[in-house]
């Protein structure tokens, strides 16, 4: 064996013993862990329900500081909520029953987006009410997601049944589909 093997050896030997090898890392974190996870236990037990009763205080504390100064707003959101779901509901009731809208993909597929988005906005409401500013846009942004998957199919629904947006209660909310010089195109 030259020299040169003998060296390279002992370096494979120094590393495995070495305080950086995996095994010695592994160790280490294991015992650490364990000693740790003891200790927080312990002193869960001792101070956690005082912790918890503290943490609750200062969020109520934050979450009525919020409401005072975007109650109004939080408000109008869940007043649009309700006028939604509430429009759903009827619109399902009214149309859902009948023959044809049990064979209707795309009608089915639309009162599913409905709830969806109501849904959604529930959760919105609550994110917000609750100070998750990030977490309420991001579900803000798959809300708006729902809402151009629904109107894209709305306009096929409109393309092939135009007659329909004059029976619907909830028309308004296209303003341009079914005017009354016949074009059923929308402007965005």
């Amino acid at each position: 064996m030259s020299t040169e093997d003998r060296n390279h050896n002992d370096s494979d030997k120094q590393a495995t013993n070495a305080p950086n090898s995996k095994t010695f890392i592994r160790r280490i974190v294991r015992q650490v862990m364990t000693r740790d996870a003891k200790a927080f236990t312990s002193e869960l037990r001792q101070s956690g329900p005082t912790q918890l009763a503290e943490h609750q205080r200062i969020r109520r504390g934050f979450e009525r500081r919020l409401q005072a100064r975007w109650g109004t707003a939080f408000d109008l959101l869940d007043l649009i909520y309700l006028l939604c779901e509430e429009s759903g509901t009827q619109f399902n009731q009214a149309y859902g029953a009948r023959p044809e809208a049990a064979q209707d993909n795309i009608f089915l597929s639309l009162i599913r987006l409905h709830a969806s988005a109501c849904q959604i906005t529930s959760e919105i409401s609550a994110l917000c009410r609750t100070g998750h500013a990030n977490g309420a846009l991001a579900r803000w942004r798959s809300l708006h997601e729902t809402a151009v998957t629904a109107a894209a199919q709305w306009d096929q629904i409109i393309r092939r049944c135009p007659r329909i947006s004059a029976a619907l209660p909830s028309a308004w909310l296209f303003p341009d589909v079914g005017r009354k010089d016949g074009s059923t195109e929308r402007t965005v």
